[in-house]
């Protein structure tokens, strides 16, 4: 009886096992398993690349070409932007900080002002270089998979296919000031954890903002969306962000990121 007793508790205890490992994973599992990657393989400290933007709005095609530079120093990020066409504003610069615990600092150089101005929150709603995004929107597609469960709530609304990727549906809803979105729902690759599609909600109704992530290669083994389309669904206008020229790791000085290098243009 013995012997016995003691099968069917080894028995009991495996099968437990098995179930828990045969569970689905809940929407901050799949959350803290991106954000192991992004701490661990695809770790980087910093990157540099050129993004040309192509908006049209009413009809009107406007084309913005940008030097982006990224520094990261523990959960601090450091970017920098300098637009180089069209040549008649080249000189516009913009200067963020991101803490993790705190808002964000950004600064802007507009010229022909020479003076470099601090952004305030209100601010953060205006344009992104007159592309459909806005500065906080460029803030909540960099930072959402980093959020916690202290910044927003998480869930798995289901599975979906997005150009031929199976993706999980997660539904953020921040609980915080970190942005003024009330959710952002997110298709993430079930393989490679790589956002296809996001939605920004501005109220529980309709989405306002849908961005796709397309072309996705891997550089240096960190996985790299070569297009974005970013819809504005009210509006209906749209940019396409095409980047080139992508490294990382590059050993970059932290000179390079600062108020004297806004006002020289950068290197």
């Amino acid at each position: 009886m013995r012997r016995l007793a003691l099968a069917l508790g080894i028995a009991t205890v495996t099968w437990l096992g098995l179930a828990a490992a045969d569970a689905p994973r809940t929407a901050r599992q799949i959350l803290d398993e991106r954000k192991a990657l992004d701490d661990g393989p695809r770790r980087w400290t910093d990157r540099q690349e050129r993004m040309r933007l192509t908006t049209v709005r009413r009809g009107t095609t406007l084309i913005r070409e940008l030097e982006v530079f990224e520094r990261r120093d523990g959960d601090e990020k450091t970017s920098i932007l300098f637009l180089q066409e069209p040549r008649v504003l080249k000189g516009m610069a913009f200067l963020a900080f991101t803490h993790p615990n705190a808002p964000n600092d950004l600064r802007s150089l507009l010229p022909p002002n020479p003076r470099v101005r601090r952004v305030s929150g209100t601010d953060r709603s205006g344009s992104f270089f007159d592309s459909v995004l806005s500065f906080e929107d460029v803030d909540v597609v960099q930072e959402m998979l980093q959020w916690t469960e202290d910044d927003a709530t998480a869930q798995l609304r289901g599975e979906e296919r997005i150009d031929d990727v199976d993706c999980d549906v997660i539904e953020l809803t921040p609980k915080s000031a970190v942005t003024s979105y009330r959710k952002i729902v997110v298709w993430l690759g079930k393989r490679d954890l790589v956002p296809r599609q996001l939605e920004l909600f501005a109220s529980d109704a309709e989405p306002v903002k849908r961005l796709g992530q397309r072309d996705i290669r891997s550089v240096d083994a960190i996985p790299v969306a070569f297009r974005v389309e970013v819809e504005d669904l009210e509006k209906h206008n749209t940019t396409t962000i095409v980047s080139s020229d992508v490294r990382f790791n590059q050993h970059l000085d932290a000179d390079l990121f600062t108020e004297r290098a806004m006002l020289q243009g950068g290197r």
